[in-house]
């Protein structure tokens, strides 16, 4: 974990609120009153992981001071902890992730002695999955800079110019979808659709080639409904007949007259700050921003789909509890494309799965192109309060407790005094706050606005679904835990 970058202060709005402020201040000043069985580490960009942890900065003969990364904090805390409370403070500065950051059961406290990681003082801090893209050169109107793929591909939507969201390439060139090109030909508008019919695309004029990069382009179209867009690659393009074949299934059927439109192609980069990736090349192409010194300038995309994740094992009964994240800005999360296998489940900044207890509080979650925090499965009596989240692909917070029965339990959160906006950029219908098959929360005081579709969605399996799918494998329902007086 390394810092390479300083985002301007305008460029996140405001770097911690003024309850952050206080926390983390309680967090430096509470010192005195930390028993003796209490551990407290330090963090540092100018650390050392083979350093003790236990001093904020260096001591001059430079033997002794902060620790660099999480990670390091992590492992220590795992060699020391004495069963009192253990607090990292991670002194001022970004952090990048070489991977995601795991806690598990292992680094859990207790009710009485949380093990919390959080800002020092009044220092701002992010946390971030993105990386630097250096090597920018000029080819003709576009600069280039390579995106190494040789440690497996690596494609991302979102890039961050001197902290400011560039938007990839559009055809056409407007946000507005009663203005976009329309389908030719589709299947019937109805709910019957069978999913793996709702591939084909057929196209006006010239709108759709069969690109070198296929995979890399995406079309972002409304199936049927307008109340949903579908972000989704390519598979083929057959120009002769304007018939193209998404890599997955729209969620709808995709009628004639379904408006579409076309992303990151090299013909779209027509307007300042528009880009385009190809994976197949292993580059980057971009307009320059007005005003921008490119080659100067701090270039970054998402490498990592979570930063943080908190994974405990339900089966086993060995859940992560009583830990604290407080005072972090994360930033840098990216997403995967639609026809990878389980996209939607870690495309999250901050992941929780197998959690009690636990919270994150007084954070900040900036621009990520999937979700920004997730509850995910068995999930009960954890804290989401006083966070802000902008700038995300999909959801806001997401409460997913999948299936009816006695596992995968999400319940008892609390979700309050969060601000929630300019989020669902990619996942239209992405609200802000989603709570599926997930009961007895409180969720209250949260500032939304700025979103895609809806504020707070909640939804389940229907009560009907177990008459319709009595007896019947699969469709959501772990029907071998739920007792046999209500099936």
């Amino acid at each position: 974990m390394r810092s390479y970058f300083s985002l301007p202060l305008n460029s996140l709005k405001s770097c911690i609120s003024l309850a952050a402020f206080i926390t983390c201040f309680t967090c430096l000043t509470s010192t005195s009153t930390w028993g003796q069985s209490d551990l407290v580490l330090f963090v540092a960009n100018t650390g050392n992981d083979a350093w003790s942890g236990t001093l904020p900065s260096a001591n001059r003969e430079q033997t002794d001071g902060p620790l660099a990364t999480l990670v390091g904090a992590r492992e220590k805390l795992r060699q020391q902890r004495t069963g009192g409370s253990s607090t990292v403070m991670v002194r001022g500065g970004t952090y990048e992730l070489p991977d995601i950051f795991v806690l598990g059961p292992e680094d859990s406290g207790s009710p009485d002695h949380p093990v919390t990681y959080c800002s020092y003082a009044n220092e701002r801090v992010v946390v971030t999955g993105g990386r630097v893209l250096k090597g920018w050169r000029k080819e003709g109107k576009l600069w280039v800079a390579d995106v190494p793929q040789d440690k497996g591909r690596w494609y991302f939507a979102q890039l961050y110019i001197n902290g400011k969201l560039q938007r990839r390439s559009w055809e056409p060139n407007n946000s507005d979808w009663r203005k976009w090109p329309l389908t030719t030909r589709g299947l019937p508008q109805n709910e019957l659709h069978l999913p793996q019919e709702a591939v084909d695309l057929y196209y006006p004029n010239e709108m759709l080639k069969n690109w070198p990069n296929l995979k890399d382009v995406e079309v972002t179209i409304l199936p049927q409904y307008r109340w949903h867009n579908d972000v989704t690659p390519l598979k083929s393009v057959d120009e002769a007949n304007k018939h193209a074949v998404l890599s997955s299934p729209a969620s709808y059927n995709i009628n004639a007259k379904d408006p579409f439109r076309v992303e990151n192609t090299m013909e779209g980069i027509d307007e300042p700050g528009e880009w385009c990736l190809s994976t197949r090349e292993g580059k980057i192409y971009l307009l320059a921003p007005e005003g921008v010194d490119v080659p100067a300038a701090q270039i970054i995309a998402p490498k990592l789909y979570t930063l943080i994740e908190i994974q405990g094992d339900e089966k086993s009964n060995r859940f992560v509890h009583d830990v604290v994240f407080r005072g972090l800005t994360f930033i840098g999360a990216n997403r995967h494309q639609s026809d990878e296998v389980e996209a939607s489940r870690r495309d999250t900044a901050i992941y929780l799965s197998g959690v009690t207890n636990c919270a994150i509080e007084d954070c900040r979650v900036v621009g990520v192109a999937g979700n920004g925090i997730d509850l995910y499965h068995a999930a009960m009596n954890n804290r989401i309060v006083n966070n802000e989240i902008t700038g995300a692909g999909g959801c806001g917070i997401r409460l997913r407790g999948e299936q009816p029965g006695t596992t995968d339990v999400n319940k008892h959160n609390l979700i309050e005094r969060n601000h929630i906006h300019d989020i669902a950029t990619d996942a239209w219908a992405s609200p802000a706050i989603e709570i599926w098959q997930s009961g007895d929360n409180i969720i209250a005081y949260n500032s939304i606005h700025n979103v895609g579709y809806s504020g707070i969605s909640l939804g389940g399996t229907w009560v009907e679904n177990f008459r319709l799918w009595k007896g019947k494998p699969g469709h959501g329902i772990n029907w071998q835990e739920i007792p046999r007086t209500i099936r």
